[in-house]
């Protein structure tokens, strides 16, 4: 069972085969099965006892408000083994599935980053209600503009990324100064780039009027260490 696992609306979710404990790989004893869901504020979903083993948290327990594209629950299960008792905790993040032709894939090998990026790390739904924030009417709702809602949220999911893409290459990847010095000048023209083409697409297609000039010109990639274009 994974610290952090990520459903989409309507699938359920099996608790079963060996768990790990303690660094122990446990089978659960059928019967000895305690589960407890709530949402993160608290509020009681399941709370079952004397439970088999394997064990089905059915779709209809993971409810997402109207107007919610996600939300979190944690989960709490504790069973025997051999007399023993062992207890484990879960956050579970269940998503509506959102419109988009891309998923969270496609955004991490834009940046060429599977070595050094998970999915859980990519945030498609954060990337979708800031795009939102920032236009007149609901993303997706007008078909004529799914094009452009859709670039817009590829975009800011890129975007958001690009700290965490940073922070991870430079933990794993042991480079001298000026290697550094270059991966860091060539990341900040990819964000220009991106932020270019976003601020654009408002701009263009949604009548957006903040001061983007800095934004929607050409970015040029210059070598800091060369001095080359």
């Amino acid at each position: 069972m994974n610290d952090k696992l990520v459903l989409n609306l309507g699938d359920s979710y099996w608790i079963q085969g060996e768990l790990v404990a303690n660094g122990l790989y446990l089978t659960p004893e059928s019967g000895s099965l305690k589960v407890e869901l709530k949402d993160i504020f608290g509020n009681e979903i399941v709370s079952l006892v004397d439970q088999a083993y394997p064990f089905e948290l059915t779709a209809d327990q993971f409810v997402i408000p109207d107007g919610q594209t996600s939300k979190d629950f944690r989960l709490k299960i504790s069973f025997t083994v051999e007399g023993l008792v062992y207890t484990l905790n879960s956050r579970i993040k269940v998503e509506r599935v959102l419109p988009v032709s891309f998923d969270k894939i496609d955004v991490i090998n834009e940046l060429n980053a599977r070595d050094h990026i998970d999915e859980s790390i990519v945030d498609i739904h954060l990337a979708y209600h800031q795009v939102n924030n920032e236009i007149e009417t609901e993303l997706f709702s007008d078909t004529n503009m799914y094009i452009w809602d859709n670039r817009l949220v590829y975009l800011r999911a890129l975007i958001n990324l690009l700290p965490t893409y940073e922070l991870k290459v430079l933990q794993t990847k042991r480079v001298d100064d000026h290697s550094e010095t270059r991966f860091k000048a060539n990341l900040k023209d990819i964000k220009l780039s991106f932020e270019s083409e976003y601020y654009k697409i408002l701009a263009n297609n949604y009548g957006y009027s903040a001061e983007i000039d800095n934004l929607v010109s050409v970015v040029e990639t210059t070598d800091v260490i060369t001095g080359e274009s």
